[in-house]
């Protein structure tokens, strides 16, 4: 006896780990209770519950606004009468559409609110055929790949308090619109998607990986097996990095060469999750990381994606030949690609000669000199630049004195000087400097030993020598005194500098006559004193 189809099917659109169509609403019911946001609906065809899952309510409001209002049985019809719709225009420009219908349960949302434009297109809520979509204000800013999924762009939007968003064709575009509402280059978020909806792909995310990329390549005109083969690996990286890391990327992360570089702490943290995964400890480095995905139990790198997927717990093995043949059954990757690849490297095992054959630290170690050498490669080969001096600048002196102000300048040789006359001295002043607090002393100085000479024709012999600027030598030479008598010699103080004369050591003044005690007795004296001291002082 043929089996009965079922007269109702059930279509679940959001949760989206849970999108699909069930027979029965016992099945549907657990799926969508006590969820944040739910999209589900009963259906009779199988045709219509099936565009519902993949598209939700979004598709059949705007059907019903281009159709009469009334039943209709086409798949691409409204079931439900056409819900009227009142415009209400804030302050902001913000239109918000208020649908009122009677079924609550098939239409959760309620509001729907547009975001605000700057010479672009409103995005259609159907459309998945948008590269990039660029929100400056929502609930995780960035730029994103994909719009009506798990974690997607409109989950950053709908129902968000007056939200910036616009799609762009062009990620550059998407970059600079992100660059005017003040987000700086390296601030932006990435959120990549692996496989993205096309014309002739519509992605499922609850199907496993293996499933899902054979779908996906077959619609894709590659050239050779060899762009299939890296295709894969690309996409198990993107896969990991898309679950592991759910605050994105920045946009500056990938690169030409290498593709997407991950940071030491966003590395750290794909490798802690997989270790949890796997009920494996969790470690605070990422060679200890690796090191434990390595060891036993064993467990497969598409295992972990299809935990995401489809819900599905990670195999683990403890017995080698049982992974082997495990990953032999369409799990195997492509070596020669996945060694190029610096997070999935260190990874890999090698099936034929065992567990524990390929070091894994070796792998990071060469991937970070390679990385350093091709950093200085291109800082080396990068284009001087050229610091063009500007005309008509002035330059303003520095009010701060330098550090070379304050040394001493260097000690020129000894010069002699010619002989001075006495109307000269005045006026020559200035090219010396002697250690005074100030050149004045320097005529008085000459002026008294000349005045205080005897008075003759013969002008006085007087040879200066200049030792430095800072610190010159005082006059040498003996002056021509030999006509001065001896009661005029002796009448001559001499007179010395004031910085050499040096005051001796205060001398404490005592009632008692000093007494000049030799070295001995005064130590005596002094011990004796003390003594006695200390004696008035016991009580």
């Amino acid at each position: 006896m043929a089996k009965k189809s079922p007269s109702s099917y059930y279509a679940i659109h959001l949760p989206a780990h849970h999108r699909g169509v069930y027979n029965t609403w016992q099945d549907a019911h657990p799926r969508v209770q006590k969820q944040g946001r739910a999209e589900f609906k009963k259906f009779r065809t199988h045709a219509e519950a099936i565009h519902f899952s993949q598209h939700g309510h979004e598709s059949q409001r705007r059907v019903a606004s281009s159709e009469e209002a009334g039943p209709s049985r086409g798949p691409l019809k409204v079931l439900l009468q056409a819900p009227k719709r009142s415009h209400t225009v804030t302050s902001s420009s913000r239109i918000s559409i208020k649908m009122e219908c009677e079924d609550v349960a098939e239409y959760r949302l309620n509001e729907v609110e547009n975001g605000e434009w700057e010479n672009g297109e409103d995005i259609d809520l159907e459309d998945g055929l948008a590269r990039f979509y660029a929100i400056a204000k929502g609930r995780k800013p960035g730029i994103y790949e994909f719009w009506d999924e798990d974690g997607g762009a409109k989950e950053q939007v709908h129902r968000f308090s007056d939200p910036i968003y616009q799609k762009f064709d062009d990620r550059s575009a998407a970059v600079d619109y992100m660059n005017r509402h003040g987000i700086p280059l390296p601030e932006i978020r990435y959120f990549r998607k692996t496989f993205k909806q096309q014309l002739n792909f519509v992605p499922q995310p609850t199907a496993s990986f293996n499933d899902e990329f054979k779908r996906f390549a077959s619609t894709q005109e590659w050239e050779s097996k060899d762009h299939l083969r890296k295709a894969k690996i690309d996409a198990i990286r993107d896969e990991l990095i898309h679950h592991c890391l759910p605050g994105g990327i920045t946009i500056d992360q990938e690169d030409e060469e290498e593709g997407i570089i991950l940071t030491e702490g966003q590395t750290l943290q794909i490798y802690q999750e997989m270790c949890r995964l796997a009920g494996k400890p969790v470690h605070n480095d990422i060679d200890s990381c690796i090191l434990e995905l390595k060891r036993r139990p064993f467990v497969n790198i598409l295992d972990f994606i299809d935990t995401f997927r489809t819900g599905e717990r990670v195999h683990t093995f403890n017995d080698w030949d049982k992974f082997v043949k495990y990953t032999f059954d369409g799990r195997i990757i492509d070596v020669k690609y996945a060694k190029e690849n610096e997070f999935l490297a260190p990874l890999l095992q090698n099936l034929r000669k065992g567990p524990g054959i390929i070091d894994p630290t070796n792998f990071r170690r060469d991937f970070v000199a390679k990385r350093a050498a091709r950093l200085r490669e291109r800082e080396k080969n990068a284009p001087a630049v050229k610091h063009e001096i500007l005309s008509g600048i002035v330059q303003i002196p520095c009010l701060s004195p330098s550090a070379s102000e304050f040394s001493p300048s260097p000690s020129p040789p000894p010069t002699s000087v010619p002989l001075l006359k006495f109307d000269d001295l005045q006026s020559s002043t200035d090219n010396f400097v002697l250690p005074f607090s100030s050149p004045a002393p320097v005529p008085d100085f000459m002026t008294q030993i000349l005045y205080r000479s005897a008075s003759g024709s013969e002008e006085p012999d007087i040879k200066l020598e200049q030792s430095s600027q800072a610190m010159p030598k005082a006059p040498t030479g003996t002056a021509k005194l030999a006509q001065v008598s001896f009661d005029q010699e002796a009448a001559i103080t001499p007179i010395i500098p004031p910085s050499t004369q040096r005051p001796g050591p205060r001398k404490r003044k005592r009632n008692r006559k000093p007494v000049e005690p030799s070295h001995e007795q005064s130590g005596a004296q002094t011990v004796k004193r003390r003594k006695k001291r200390n004696i008035s002082k016991i009580p």
